[in-house]
């Protein structure tokens, strides 16, 4: 079972999430960038190099956290955006969120998240 942090979802600052994330077998990073002079933190995952790679959007330290975590996944030259488990949710929420965007069909994720665009 992966570890838990009750009642304040998955720390970024720990890598509790990268750690759970690659607990799975898949490879996950953290890339920083800045956009339009703001940060952009982002947890970047891949499974293989043939299927979508998955972008989990995150926000820096000190920064209030959204209601719900928002994901690219990446297909070939198409970006969909998904929202995802609450924030406060258990890292293994969070984990299963990011699987399924590796693994399911359209069809199959917005029967359980929806598609923002």
């Amino acid at each position: 079972m992966l570890p838990r942090t009750p009642q304040s979802g998955p720390d970024l600052g720990s890598g509790e999430l990268l750690a759970g994330l690659r607990a799975r077998g898949l490879d996950a990073r953290l890339a920083a960038s800045e956009c339009c002079g703001e940060p952009d933190l982002r947890i970047c995952v891949r499974r293989d190099q043939l299927g979508p790679s998955i972008e989990l959007l995150c926000c820096t330290a000190g920064d209030p956290r959204p209601p719900q975590w928002d994901a690219v996944r990446l297909t070939d030259d198409e970006r969909t955006v998904w929202r995802g488990p609450a924030c406060d949710d258990e890292l293994e929420d969070v984990v299963a969120f990011v699987e399924d965007l590796l693994v399911l069909d359209e069809d199959s994720l917005a029967e359980r998240y929806r598609r923002l665009g």
